[in-house]
């Protein structure tokens, strides 16, 4: 078995390698290159006097012109206020770890933080409240097989020690 440990630990430290060694410059290098492209691209249209493509104008709308379905501009304050209601909810997070509450009812309010935090932002900074039914109808049927695997998991879990005790077999004591 421990073996086993050891080579697994030998593949992650060399995997990990591997991504810091060819990866990285890999994509630095790339990144590198397309900036220098379009830096050059900007020069060589300076030099021959004509607009370089890369220059983004306004698009004219004229005025009569209905707006596009689904799409809200939210003002900043928005934001503002939604980061702020997310940084309390991370010192209620702190607060509840630091009280000294049973394990059960401590996870139990941390996942309820947690649950307002994530729907805090997925609303508003992933733009679902908003956005199109269909982006809504995605998340909630994903959620839902989640918690369907999720419970199905802890299902699973609380019914592992049942025929332990009377096979007269050793079960371990939960902590």
């Amino acid at each position: 078995m421990e073996i086993l440990l050891n080579i697994l630990v030998l593949f992650g430290l060399l995997s990990v390698g591997l991504c810091f060694i060819v990866l990285l410059p890999t994509v630095g290098q790339v990144i590198m290159a397309v900036f220098a492209t379009v830096f050059t691209e900007k020069a060589v249209s300076n030099f021959r006097g004509v607009e370089s493509g890369t220059v983004q104008r306004k698009a004219s709308v004229p005025v009569d012109t209905p707006k596009p379905e689904g799409h809200v501009v939210t003002p900043v304050w928005v934001y503002v206020v939604t980061y702020l209601v997310l940084l309390v909810l991370t010192g209620v997070t702190v607060g509840v770890s630091e009280l000294g509450m049973v394990q059960r009812k401590a996870i139990i309010a941390a996942v309820i933080v947690a649950s307002m935090k994530a729907g805090l932002v997925i609303a508003w900074f992933m733009h679902v409240k908003d956005g199109p039914r269909m982006h809504r109808l995605i998340l909630v049927t994903s959620t839902f097989f989640v918690l369907i695997f999720v419970t199905l998991t802890m299902a699973d879990l609380s019914t592992r020690t049942w025929g332990l005790e009377e096979q007269n077999l050793p079960t371990i004591a939960p902590s």
